[in-house]
């Protein structure tokens, strides 16, 4: 399993140093290969945190959520993320959208098979982009192994 330092988090996500420190303080993404607990010991990312870090960069730029709902939708990607680990040639994308009639952040996850599962991530969170967010795992990693990550 290849390891990716803070560094190389930052330049294959975008996310900026500070926002890295702060989810791994609060605990939402942690370096789950070395956790970097204390002077000196640089975090250590997993292939998995990496593409959890650019859906929580999506989310946060695109919805401004708060950590607890980011944890809600880094769970679901984990949770997607190790279903495609047992079926490999699923394609699956999650939409993030607005629910129109209770104002309510939801996630729709879709597999090959037309599968739907909902998840509430925000309580009374309006959303300005009705569209919702689309967040295509597969063109993520992609997009990823473009810039030279691998598992």
């Amino acid at each position: 399993m290849r390891a990716y330092r803070l560094k190389e988090v930052q330049e294959l996500t975008g996310a900026t140093t500070a926002r890295l420190v702060h989810w791994n303080r609060v605990g939402l993404i942690e370096g789950s290969i070395q956790a970097g607990a204390g002077p000196g010991i640089s975090r250590e990312y997993s292939y998995d945190d990496v593409v959890c870090i650019t859906v929580a960069s999506r989310l946060s730029a695109g919805f401004g959520l708060p950590v607890a709902s980011l944890r809600v939708a880094v769970g679901l990607v984990r949770q997607v993320l190790r279903s495609r680990k047992a079926h490999p040639a699923d394609d699956i994308a999650i939409l993030f959208f607005e629910d129109s009639s209770s104002g309510k952040l939801l996630a729709s996850k879709a597999d090959a098979y037309g599968q739907i599962e909902w998840a509430e991530l925000a309580r009374g969170r309006c959303v300005d982009d009705r569209t919702g967010l689309v967040v295509d795992l597969a063109a993520i990693e992609q997009d990823l192994a473009a810039r030279g990550a691998t598992r």
